[in-house]
């Protein structure tokens, strides 16, 4: 539930992105797992890869140039993530993952 996810958005997540493309508002709801960070873009509503940068008072800045849209929106994000996972478990080198 959304509810979930604002309260696990910590202060150390950044809130906004300063410049580039998507400069504006942002709702970080995952990680890769070594750092980078998925959010969702809340006025294109896209799904947004944060490659590990500086973060600082909420915004991420270091590296705006390298943020990349992942999914035009939150179900095209899933259906990508579950066909990333597939891919994993058969063991398909041939497969291009999302990040």
């Amino acid at each position: 539930p959304l509810r979930t996810v604002l309260r696990k958005n910590t202060d150390s997540d950044p809130k906004r992105i300063d410049c580039g493309p998507f400069a504006g508002n942002i709702l970080v709801f995952g990680s890769d797992g070594g750092g980078s960070l998925f959010a969702l873009h809340l006025k294109s509503k896209a799904i947004l890869y944060l490659p590990k940068s500086r973060i600082e008072k909420s915004v991420y800045s270091d590296a705006p140039s390298k943020v990349r849209e992942t999914a035009q929106g939150f179900a095209q994000f899933l259906t990508r993530l579950t066909q990333d996972v597939e891919a994993f478990v058969s063991q398909n080198r041939n497969w291009k993952y999302m990040v």
